[in-house]
């Protein structure tokens, strides 16, 4: 996990459930996840390294879409989906066309302490805290898919 500048969380600790509204304006609940290996990330349209981290997003989402994984991904703008939607459509990345969720009030991004964007946990399929790191990274490294091809082979 180091390889890809992730920290293990070395107890156990599941990732706080929250309730926002996706892109398609239909509520979503973390806990619908459950089963999945989550990449959970917290991201603003107008962060230089979120749109730099979104490609390597997109290509681990194309590898994995088809198994047990998903890319959660809260965006930080506090102008919600009137921004987001139209950014996301316009750059035809479809890692989070379900799964993008908008928190213009900050409540979920203060419940994780998040302090900067972009933000990513990587979640067990019990919605445990497998990893997490700030700042920008490539998801489409080998290191990055080998650990979410671990985590996919993981049956707990």
């Amino acid at each position: 996990m180091a390889s890809i500048g992730l920290a293990r969380i070395q107890r156990v600790i599941f990732a706080p459930d929250f309730t926002l509204t996706n892109l398609k304006n239909k509520k979503v609940s973390l806990r619908d996840y459950r089963g999945k290996v989550v990449l959970l990330n917290f991201m603003d349209t107008g962060c230089h390294w979120c749109r730099k981290e979104m490609p390597h997003l997109q290509k681990l989402y194309d590898q994995f879409k088809d198994k047990e994984f998903v890319i959660v991904v809260v965006f930080t703008d506090r102008e919600g989906a009137d921004v987001v939607a139209p950014f996301i459509k316009k750059s035809e990345y479809t890692f989070s066309i379900n799964s993008g969720l908008v928190d213009p009030t900050g409540e979920v991004s203060y419940m994780y302490g998040i302090t900067g964007t972009p933000t990513s946990f990587i979640l067990g399929r019990e919605g445990e805290i497998v990893g997490w790191g700030l700042g920008y990274r490539d998801w489409s490294r080998k290191e990055a898919r080998d650990l979410i091809e671990k985590l996919l082979m993981s049956k707990n």
